[in-house]
């Protein structure tokens, strides 16, 4: 009989966790910026882009400030649009802004790198039988899942989910309780890393 344990999950973060990022920070943003404004202009946005990015980067400084006290994810997404809506553009489909912010994203993913010794960690945490679970705090969803993917350890969990897709951001007990709840193991017998 193999001998108790004390835990049957582990739930991980993803950034600076499983992945790095490898970038100035300043030179990546300018790039990314670079990027959503070619996109949004691309969506046929009249807009002044330096502008816009400004005021984009201080929404983005106002938000980060926020969610961080609050420990409610607003995403990318709701800030650029409430942003375009000052702009004139308050009846903008969101589904319209994807691709800019896709692309602005992007340029951000490509400095994050997998770290060296995730995929054995994972793989002998799922050899050892633990269910696995990945929380991640950010803006944007499929920035994160892509991110995932990039780092190919998406087979590894059990559950994944994004603060951007449940509205709520770690440490708010209920990101937690939604894991374990697919995971279907209680807090008492889960750790996180």
């Amino acid at each position: 009989m193999p001998p108790s344990r004390r835990f049957d999950a582990i739930l991980f973060d993803l950034g600076n966790t499983l992945i790095y990022f490898d970038g100035q920070f300043p030179e990546i943003h300018d790039q990314a910026d670079a990027a959503l404004a070619q996109g949004l202009q691309a969506a046929g946005l009249k807009l002044d882009s330096d502008r816009l990015l400004r005021e984009f980067r201080q929404a983005m400084d106002h938000y980060y400030t926020q969610r961080d006290t609050e420990f409610v994810e607003y995403t990318s997404s709701y800030v650029l649009h409430s942003l375009l809506a000052q702009h004139g553009y308050a009846n903008l489909d969101e589904a319209a802004l994807q691709p800019a912010l896709a692309a602005m994203y992007a340029v951000t993913r490509r400095a994050w790198h997998v770290e060296d010794d995730a995929q054995a960690t994972l793989q002998q945490l799922k050899d050892r039988g633990y269910r696995l679970g990945l929380i991640s705090n950010a803006a944007d969803d499929a920035d994160v899942q892509a991110l995932i993917d990039k780092a190919q350890v998406r087979p590894f969990f059990d559950a994944i989910l994004t603060s951007a897709a449940l509205g709520i951001r770690k440490p708010n007990p209920r990101i937690f309780q939604a894991v374990l709840s697919r995971l279907a193991v209680p807090a008492s017998r889960a750790v996180m890393v």
